[in-house]
């Protein structure tokens, strides 16, 4: 599949998908003329990264979408061409009426995938319980897409052909859905797309937090390592080319930020000050977390501190919570900075009930704990209430409840 993004006179940009490079651009789908076609695609988007991320879910996710448009283009062109009276007079303009375009579009989307389907009969193992999963995701789509477009269809007979092609998509997704069964009672395990999401969601976001510095940002590549058991992705700008290499564990989870291309040129490698302003810092933010493997640690940037660099997070050995800091240090005599594992210092929760009271439990409908009595070893405020921790000893053990749940003693009166 092959992506362009143009920028129109109102600043907003739009994308063009299509199979062929070579082939006319009328058989390209378009964002902003095929609108129809895309079911809840934006016909147009407010930077460059947005809309070729958008164009790449089309081509990975939809990919019967651009080969369908380009067959319906080839086949109305080749009846156009055909259809002239005896006299050499004008075409019928009714032949390409935007219902005819729509319906003919659809006929040649659900011929592909249904092509697809009875192929996926013949393939075993892994090959085939993906590609039955990505038809089912793609079947569903469309069934979504054509019922929204159902209504608006005017004409009494282009109605009874959406119906029966609405039919036909539902067959082969019933005949998916069945092989999705056996493939999966014969023991393979049924994969899903979720390492596909989760890094083109986390990848989209360090694209964003790379926008302030780099206009016109987008995911260039992503590519399974299997030596590493790592996913690699390549952020790339329009006009710098390359601009950094993000790493992601097998866990999914972000794990380096690496320079390439201009931000290697620019900051001159991974330990200088300028890359850890201009390019890590801001990645992480904008992704959420960091799993510093070295450390053992995932730091979590929606809980950090004050502090700059200095990230909440916990410990992927016993989940206990830590935190993350950048460090100065030098290496081969260079100034540089690493990320280290630090003990966290948390305010204690300013509640009603201070740590180390004596409470009792209050409520009927914990049998096991009304009416017993146990020490508050921690707090937690949430919203409208607070939560205590309770250790109730005597063999009863710990346990977290509400503030409606117990009442202080006030032991020695």
């Amino acid at each position: 599949m092959f992506i362009t993004v143009s920028k129109r006179q109102d600043n907003r940009y739009v994308f063009s998908v299509g199979e062929d490079i070579n082939a006319s651009s009328g058989s390209w789908i378009r964002s902003d003329d095929d609108a129809a076609l895309l079911g809840d695609f934006p016909s147009s988007y407010a930077t460059f990264g947005e809309a070729h991320a958008f164009a790449s879910r089309l081509a990975d996710d939809h990919s019967s979408c651009v080969l369908a448009k380009k067959i319906s283009f080839y086949k109305m062109s080749d009846d156009v061409m055909g259809l002239s009276d005896n006299d050499g007079g004008e075409i019928d303009g009714n032949t390409t009426s935007a219902e005819d375009l729509t319906i003919s579009h659809y006929i040649e989307q659900v011929g592909i995938v249904g092509q697809r389907a009875l192929a996926v009969r013949t393939m075993t193992g892994k090959d085939a319980v993906d590609e039955a999963n990505t038809l089912k995701k793609e079947m569903e789509s469309i069934q979504q897409e054509m019922d929204k477009i159902s209504p608006l269809i005017e004409n009494d007979d282009n109605k009874k052909r959406f119906e029966d092609i609405s039919k036909t998509i539902q067959s082969y997704l019933d005949f998916v859905n069945q092989l999705a069964s056996v493939k999966k009672a014969s023991n393979i395990p049924f994969s899903s797309s979720l390492p596909r999401t989760a890094i083109r969601a986390f990848s989209e976001a360090a694209m964003m937090g790379l926008e302030p510095r780099h206009k016109d940002t987008f995911i260039k590549s992503a590519s399974f390592v299997p030596f590493s058991s790592t996913y690699e992705v390549v952020l790339a700008n329009a006009s710098e080319g390359d601009l950094v290499k993000l790493s992601f564990d097998r866990n999914l989870l972000l794990s380096d930020v690496i320079p390439h291309g201009a931000s290697l040129r620019k900051c001159g490698g991974r330990g200088s000050t300028d890359f850890l302003i201009g390019y890590w810092e801001p990645i992480v933010s904008a992704v959420g977390h960091f799993h510093s493997k070295g450390n053992k640690v995932v730091a979590v940037a929606s809980m950090t501190s004050n502090r700059r660099f200095c990230f909440s997070g916990f410990s992927m050995e016993n989940n206990a919570k830590v935190a993350v800091v950048i460090s100065n240090t030098k290496i081969l005599g260079k100034e540089s900075w690493l990320v280290k594992k630090a003990s966290l210092e948390t305010e204690p929760v300013k509640s009603p009930i201070p740590i180390g009271s004596e409470v009792v439990c209050v409520n009927p409908g914990l049998p096991t704990y009304n009416g017993r009595t146990g020490s508050v070893t921690e707090a937690s405020e949430k919203p409208g209430r607070f939560e205590y921790r309770i250790d109730f000893r005597r063999g009863i053990g710990i346990v977290w409840l509400e503030d409606k749940d117990v009442r202080k003693v006030d032991i020695g009166r």
